[in-house]
């Protein structure tokens, strides 16, 4: 029922989002701005694929300028 409710599609890792991912790191880095390293990941997929992200822990996210943060209430 939920996936009915919800259809889910599953994003892969590739070598764009793992690209994005250095080069988002690096950036951050040189900012002094880290953002773990799973994070990062997540963050470059999201970004590769247009996508929001929705997250409780904004205050780490929004450390990435280009990325839409939505937190649920």
């Amino acid at each position: 029922m939920f996936l009915e409710l919800f259809p889910l599609h599953v994003l892969s890792l590739g070598l764009e989002e793992t690209r994005r991912a250095a080069a988002l790191q690096a950036a951050l880095a040189a900012q002094n701005r880290h953002i773990g390293e799973r994070d990062v990941l997540i963050t470059a997929t999201a970004l590769v694929h247009g996508l929001d992200f929705v997250t409780l822990n904004a205050d780490e996210f929004q450390r990435v300028p280009e990325l839409r943060v939505v937190v649920p209430t």
